[in-house]
């Protein structure tokens, strides 16, 4: 099997052959988390250390994010889904949801990656930001792939997305693989956003807002997408 391997945000390498990639774990040149890996038969990138064969020399840990200035959002715990505490703001025209790691086919370098995930709309017409994950909502809010995320799609840095955007939490979203598919928001999902943000919605859905959407997979497995809510008005008044 020949696997490519690749860091975030970085160039492809390889390929490589399970005992190559082995024989260098062993001999410490690198770590099993350092990377992530394609091989042909998969649709999106995964963590090395998920490859069968390959001599894991640790536990995959998540990377921690560096500490940011603002608190990161409360989680709550009622039924499924798990939302967090709501904070008052405005709502979207949903946009094609896009991979957050493009296959090798799909793109060569980091430039053409930024280039797919950017949402276009600039930083200063952005109100509101959601964040859905099938799993535990620190998780994915410590995640230092959904902080690359954020950085790309809003193409700002993320201590100054979470110290001047409002954001609500999203836990142990089921529906999150018909998202990722169908590029398009069920209706489970928008339930789950009115619970938080109704009159956001409500906006959303009259055409106030325009919606990008972005699916990801994150270091443990779990799925998250990012839902950004864009000022319809500031899109066109703004330059991108």
């Amino acid at each position: 099997m020949q696997l490519y391997l690749s860091k975030p945000g970085g160039l492809r390498e390889g390929p490589f052959t399970v005992e190559q990639i082995n024989k260098d774990i062993a001999s410490k040149k690198f770590s099993d988390t350092d990377y992530w890996a394609w091989h042909e038969g998969l649709d999106q990138w995964v963590p090395l250390h998920s490859i069968p064969g390959i001599n894991t020399s640790s536990a995959a840990t998540p990377p921690k994010a560096a500490p940011t200035k603002a608190p990161p959002p409360r989680e709550v715990k009622p039924a499924a889904p798990i939302v967090q505490q709501p904070e008052p703001e405005p709502a979207p025209e949903p946009e094609p949801a896009a991979e957050a790691v493009p296959t090798p086919a799909q793109t060569e370098t980091s430039a053409a990656l930024k280039q797919q995930l950017s949402s276009g709309m600039p930083f200063a017409a952005l109100e509101h930001i959601f964040i859905l994950t099938t799993g535990e909502g620190p998780t994915v809010s410590r995640s230092a792939v959904t902080l690359r995320m954020l950085k790309e799609v809003v193409n700002e840095d993320p201590e100054i997305i979470r110290s001047q955007i409002s954001r609500d939490l999203v836990s142990r979203c089921d529906f999150l693989e018909q998202v990722r598919a169908g590029g398009t928001l069920p209706d489970t999902a928008w339930r789950a956003l009115a619970n938080l943000k109704p009159h956001l919605v409500k906006e959303a859905r009259a055409g106030t807002y325009r919606v990008c959407i972005r699916t990801f997979t994150l270091e443990t497995g779990d799925i998250a997408t990012l839902i950004l809510f864009y000022n319809k008005e500031k899109t066109q008044d703004l330059p991108s």
